[in-house]
């Protein structure tokens, strides 16, 4: 399922690839001359449902934001790149929203399916 984050300061939009209660890293396109300096980020799903989730303005510090090699070259100038954040001292209940957001949005991995 696709999730996202929208960067209340810069506009970007991008796609989570790693969340914890602690931050997140998310992919996004970038152009030329644009800045990515996350101060306060929305997270949100895109589906309608049991699973729809959206967490909005959750204070923020970016950690790096570094570029991701393309797989083939962009006709439009954007370059792809991924952004890590920590939260700043977030409220319990955001915690507690986010902490509820990745376990039911987990995917299962090969080694869950191993016995030990």
């Amino acid at each position: 399922m696709p999730c996202f984050v929208f960067n209340h300061f810069s506009t970007h939009v991008g796609w989570i690839k790693d969340i914890n209660t602690k931050g997140l890293a998310f992919e996004y396109l970038h152009k030329p001359g644009s800045s990515c300096s996350p101060e306060v980020v929305d997270i949100f799903s895109n589906v309608d449902g049991p699973e729809k989730f959206y967490i909005k303005a959750l204070p923020c510090q970016r950690i790096y934001d570094i570029a991701v090699p393309a797989e083939a070259p962009s006709d439009k100038g954007l370059q792809k790149r991924r952004c890590g954040i920590a939260y700043i001292a977030p409220p319990e209940a955001m915690v507690n929203e986010i902490a509820a957001f990745i376990v039911s949005h987990m995917k299962e991995t090969p080694l869950d399916n191993e016995s030990s």
